[in-house]
């Protein structure tokens, strides 16, 4: 074999290895992707079930209350609301914040397949 068919079959050999290591890395990202729904989806589901837990706590201490007084079970209702209420929002901004990472993560592996 002269040199002049070698070097050719090497330029070939380098740039396909150049395209396996890209379709590698974006693999990865796109993997690294995957997994950081599974979490946030994880995380979303974790997040309702406290919620519905303590609803029910809630519910029970409403109605176990043993006072006659509606004033105090008004009371005890609208702090329960609201603390129901910082619960949730937090859960949603803590959901948002997930989805941004996702978002971006997304917007990085779809420039990196058009490139």
């Amino acid at each position: 074999m002269s040199d002049e068919t070698v070097a050719p079959a090497a330029d070939i050999a380098c740039e396909e290895r150049a395209a396996v290591l890209a379709n590698l890395v974006l693999a990865q990202k796109i993997f690294d992707a995957n997994i950081a729904q599974q979490q946030t989806l994880i995380r979303q589901q974790l997040i309702l079930q406290i919620e519905l837990a303590a609803l029910g706590k809630c519910l029970q201490v409403l109605l176990a209350a043993e006072t006659t007084e509606p004033e105090a079970i008004e009371r005890l209702t609208a702090q329960i609301v609201e603390m129901l209420g910082q619960v949730h929002s937090k859960s949603q901004a803590h959901m948002a914040a997930s989805h941004e990472q996702i978002s971006e993560a997304m917007a990085a592996i779809q420039a990196r397949a058009m490139a």
